[in-house]
């Protein structure tokens, strides 16, 4: 009889175990977790706007720095204007800025406005955390606690007020921690479907949140009851609502791109750039001074084609960089094992890795931020995660999928590089456990401190080494202030901000003396307001910084051709073409230096090489002989000369058939007043026009016609 009631206790205790946690309290307890989520909601909502009114005196709240921020913002005003299709592959992750165009286009198009309805969002996401602790760890306190230590926690207030996909990484990954925390027995379909749309949309914003999915799937197919058939039931309807998710972007990309692409083209290149010879664990753009999301996709697109000599669609620029991850891992395994282990490091540190945008930065704007970051931080998160973690090890029957989405999400960290927001996802799954150590960690401890204190020994040096591990002193922070410095130069230049772009760069490269980006950026400044001296200083600074760079020299060529030292500019470019053979424009600009020192044969070589190597080239040609030729000297002039010369070129090098070369070679030819071959040039071009069909060019080259020959009657 003993035995039968034991195993009969047994049986009642995994029973409970297994039981949803949710189901079956009283309504008081249900009706305190609601009320306990809409505190938490309601106070991580006041401690984001006191945040938010603090930036407001910031330099950088109405300016987006380059990069994503700046790309996303655009791309959601093109949406809310009316393109909602588009007309290429995804490169990037799809659905913030649809929500950015959602937002916008209901009234909210403001950077304030866009910030609020972020805040919102992430409120919420702490609400959810709280519910979804709660009946994972049947206790109100933890719910509290897990989901007030996100409304406190800095890096979420900090990306919940950028113009950053990482707000809708936190409210979907609370909301799916939530949907399954209220299904632990897997046997209502209705949720797994939930489920599955939620995963699917986070998909769409983080792509590598699909190894989440494999966690998932097998949760659902392990659970009981384990009758075959409805396993595959469950899996299958949770599988099947993600791909309904993820179904309307595969059918644009294949409307759009005739390729199919779940979600965006971009896995092969961001591979790629986690795992290379060069790759150091965070970002490192494809090519030096280019980390610009919207130039990225170009530049991954150009390399791939000049190393493979051909065009390439979308599948298969991604589909070569790919290859060359691999080949680099196939070949240096040793290498690449140690990447690895860097990366790691990166993923559990207490330093929040800079993208675009430095949280330190924003922290001396924000004394909300401040104060959150060094009272609570990762350093602070980790350790704290890892002892809960230990304290209800004895409730990992029930909480395992929660250890599986972690393992899960730091595999799909390692796969490619470490930033500070792709990190974030981790902080939900690491917050409920950091919560059971405050709520449960007592009793535990009283509990072993007598019976099991090698237990509590283990305990100690485990969490000991993981705090001691988060500390390491991998990257400094003054380094990403200088990033941000630099970014937010590059964001007030844009502006046409001038004065307050130059401070900035100065402050970068005041605090990291041997960044040479920064450098380049403030030398190109400072020659674009004609202060030439202090440019060609920080050109120096730059180029003993890093002296391979063939954009820093590049660069230094157009402020010296911009001062008039021709000789000067041709020797950066030829410079530039020696690091960098293939580097069209320096060839380009080389010839224009050659041509105005007299040097017509070289400039015409380094021409033809600049447009072979770039065809679009020519048009900048065309345009810049149009402007010499429209110019206001005398027909005499070395100016209507040079004009002449590149007409000349345009048309030589591939432009025989284009009515705007023959027609700018043809005011070319009036500016020094050639005017016979001019207007046979004009006329040309009129008949080539009549050929393409096209009315507005018919119409114009005509207009250049009757304008030459006007102008032929003025001079006799």
């Amino acid at each position: 009889m003993r035995s039968s009631k034991a195993q009969t206790s047994r049986s009642q205790m995994h029973e409970n175990a297994s039981r949803p946690v949710g189901n079956g309290q009283p309504g008081t307890s249900r009706t305190r977790d609601i009320l306990i989520a809409l505190g938490v909601s309601s106070l991580a909502f006041a401690i984001r706007l006191g945040h938010l009114l603090s930036l407001r005196e910031s330099p950088f709240f109405d300016l987006l720095p380059g990069g994503d921020s700046f790309t996303y913002y655009e791309w959601g005003k093109t949406i809310a204007g009316g393109e909602w299709l588009g007309t290429e592959v995804f490169y990037q992750a799809p659905l913030y800025p649809y929500f950015l165009g959602l937002v916008s286009s209901l009234g909210a198009p403001g950077l304030w406005e866009i910030r609020l309805v972020q805040a919102l969002l992430g409120s919420m996401a702490c609400g959810m955390l709280a519910l979804a602790a709660t009946r994972w760890f049947s206790s109100s306190w933890v719910g509290l606690i897990a989901g007030g230590l996100l409304a406190l926690y800095a890096p979420a207030i900090f990306h919940d007020a950028l113009i950053q996909k990482s707000v809708l990484d936190l409210f979907l990954l609370c909301l799916l921690l939530w949907i399954l925390s209220a299904n632990p027995d897997r046997s209502r379909l209705g949720l797994h479907f939930v489920a599955g749309l939620t995963l699917g949309a986070m998909i769409l914003t983080r792509e590598n949140a699909a190894l989440l999915g494999l966690a998932i799937g097998a949760w659902i197919f392990l659970a009981r009851p384990a009758r075959a058939r409805f396993r595959w039931t469950r899996l299958a309807v949770f599988s099947g609502a993600v791909l309904l998710a993820l179904s309307p972007v595969a059918l644009r990309n294949w409307s759009v791109g005739d390729e199919f692409h779940l979600t965006t083209s971009q896995l092969g290149s961001n591979l790629y750039i986690g795992n290379n010879p060069r790759a150091n664990g965070t970002y490192e753009s494809l090519v030096w001074g280019r980390g610009d999301a919207s130039v990225e996709s170009t530049d991954a697109r150009v390399l791939a084609e000049e190393e493979l000599g051909r065009p390439l669609s979308p599948g298969e620029i991604s589909d070569f960089w790919t290859t060359q991850a691999l080949d680099y891992i196939h070949s240096d395994p040793l290498d690449w094992l140690q990447l690895l282990g860097l990366k790691f490091l990166l993923s559990w540190n207490a330093i929040e890795l800079i993208d675009t945008e430095d949280q330190y930065s924003h922290a001396r704007f924000s004394p909300i931020l401040a104060a959150s970051g060094t009272l609570l931080h990762f350093g602070i998160l980790a350790p704290l995660a890892l002892l809960g973690a230990i304290v209800t090890w004895s409730q990992r029957d029930r909480l395992w999928l929660l250890y599986a989405l972690l393992g899960a999400y730091t595999l799909a960290l390692l796969a490619f590089y470490v930033v500070a927001r792709y990190r974030l996802p981790l902080v939900p799954l690491l917050l409920p456990f950091a919560a059971a150590a405050l709520v449960k960690g007592p009793g535990w401890f009283r509990d072993r401190a007598s019976r099991h204190k090698g237990v509590l020994v283990t305990a100690g040096i485990a969490t000991a080494g993981v705090a001691i591990l988060a500390h390491l002193p991998m990257i400094q922070k003054e380094g990403m202030e200088a990033a941000h410095a630099f970014n937010l130069g590059i964001a007030q230049r844009r502006a046409g901000n001038t004065a307050a772009a130059i401070e900035s760069f100065q402050r970068s490269v005041a605090l990291v003396p041997r960044y040479a980006e920064a450098h380049t950026a403030l030398a190109n400044t400072l020659s674009q307001a004609d202060r030439f001296t202090e440019s060609f200083e920080h050109f120096r600074a730059a180029i003993a910084a890093d002296p391979d760079v063939a954009g820093i020299h590049h660069d230094q060529g157009l402020a010296f051709s911009r001062s008039g030292d021709l000789e000067s500019s041709e020797q950066a470019f030829a410079e530039a073409i020696r690091i960098d053979p293939l580097l069209a424009s320096a060839h380009f600009y080389r010839g224009l230096s050659l041509l105005r020192i007299g040097e017509a044969t070289q400039a015409a070589s380094a021409i033809e090489e600049a447009i072979r190597l770039e065809p679009d080239l020519r048009l900048r040609l065309r345009h810049a002989a149009w402007l010499h030729a429209t110019s206001s000297e005398a027909p005499e002039s070395s100016t209507a000369e040079r004009a002449l010369q590149m007409a000349r070129w345009a048309v030589r090098f591939g432009g025989q058939k284009d009515p705007e070369s023959l027609s700018t070679l043809a005011a070319a030819l009036a500016s020094t007043d050639r005017f016979p071959r001019a207007l046979r040039a004009a006329d040309a071009a009129v008949a080539l026009a009549r050929q393409n069909e096209n009315p507005i060019e018919i119409s114009v080259m005509k207009a250049r016609y009757d304008q030459i020959a006007k102008h032929r009657r003025i001079r006799r």
